[in-house]
């Protein structure tokens, strides 16, 4: 109940930059206004993966075209420190062009960070874990042109660089020395390949109909002071299936995480995720692949109140044929979201997630998972 009095403490002090008519208080344009701008909070969240982190976030949004036909972009910026003792300074970016002829989307960041490692593969001991810390600098872009109607092609770039990197109580029997496991002791990567993307959304925060699809190839090598070589792909696919009543939609995704390489432990795909696989620690399971998928049910219940229930499923293996059902991980949980801006369907949303192993995750953020 403290984490929710949080929550709803955490919605009412947002604040909008332009002056608002006088309104009814639950209405969620007396708050923002229908010509949304600029929502700066305070960051109060709570995950598995950072404990309490608080901080402030702004979330500027804008039109860079004067058609009808092109979306809203945002731009988003978090500064933030975690009773994990963490700092996260992360950027955020989704541009639509004048009538979308192109697409900036991407992230960026640098953090000084505590995580848990409890070795690779799908079938890792609960109890069998190490303590690290690493600092991390990272850009992840990808520029995408029209093609035709929605589709688009490009590239997308990614790098990162873990360094700094300290272990803790690392020399148990279930692992040995873990600073032998490939990246133990820092990693540099950099990669660039193609991208394929159809977005069919009404709505690129919280859609409530249509399609969207992202297929991703790279290649990582030792250019830009790569230190490790490997391929990987990545492909998501979302659907949004409205029902009676606006807002009330039943949201699908499957996704897939492939690599083939000499990876470093930090970005073997992992498992677990504020967005996917919630209820699960990110990084409880990595390995070279990684399959989820997940369904969401979002209801309005009342006034600028509404409600979801997810459920999702996932599973890592070291090769693509080695999947298991019986090892497969499930986890499921339900949420509130307080509707910010009916305009550009922007909420605020509190989820509570379990999984399998007995675990939990709560979760606040801005838009929907996925």
């Amino acid at each position: 109940m403290k984490q929710l009095s949080t929550f709803f403490l955490f919605c009412l002090i947002f604040f909008s930059a332009q002056a608002q008519e006088k309104k009814k208080w639950y209405d969620p344009e007396n708050i923002f206004g229908k010509n949304l701008r600029f929502i700066g909070n305070p960051i109060i969240q709570n995950s598995p993966e950072t404990g309490l982190k608080i901080g402030f976030a702004g979330n500027y949004f804008f039109k860079a075209g004067k058609d009808t036909l092109t979306r809203s972009s945002n731009i988003y910026l978090q500064i933030a420190y975690t009773t994990k003792r963490q700092f996260i300074l992360e950027p955020i970016w989704n541009v639509f062009t004048p009538n979308e002829k192109y697409i900036f989307r991407g992230r960026a960041g640098y953090l000084n960070f505590t995580d848990h490692y409890w070795g690779i593969g799908p079938q890792t001991a609960a109890i069998g874990k190490s303590d690290l810390s690493y600092q991390r600098l990272y850009l992840q872009a990808k520029l995408l042109r029209k093609i035709k109607g929605n589709w688009f092609a490009g590239a997308q770039f990614r790098y990162s660089n873990i360094f700094e990197l300290s272990w803790t109580d690392y020399q148990f029997s279930a692992l040995g020395d873990i600073t032998t496991v490939e990246g133990g002791t820092g990693s540099v990567i950099a990669g660039l390949g193609p991208n394929i993307q159809a977005d069919f959304r009404d709505n690129p925060f919280s859609p409530q109909k249509g399609w969207y699809a992202d297929l991703y190839w790279a290649g990582f090598d030792k250019f830009a002071g790569g230190t490790h070589r490997f391929t990987e792909w990545q492909a998501d696919f979302r659907y949004y299936l409205p029902i009676k009543k606006p807002f009330q939609v039943l949201a699908f995704q499957a996704f897939g995480n492939f690599s083939n390489g000499d990876l470093p432990f930090r970005e073997l795909p992992r498992l677990g995720s504020a967005f996917l696989m919630r209820g699960y620690f990110e990084g409880r399971f990595r390995d070279k692949n990684y399959l989820a998928a997940q369904v969401e049910w979002r209801q309005p219940i009342y006034k600028f109140i509404h409600a979801s229930a997810f459920f999702s499923a996932g599973e890592v293996a070291p090769e693509i044929d080695l999947f298991k059902l019986s090892t497969i991980k499930f986890t499921g949980g339900g949420g509130l979201r307080i509707l910010l801006n009916k305009k550009e369907a922007i909420f605020a949303r509190v989820d509570f997630a379990f999984n399998n192993e007995g675990g939990t995750g709560f979760y606040i953020r801005i838009n929907d998972a996925f």
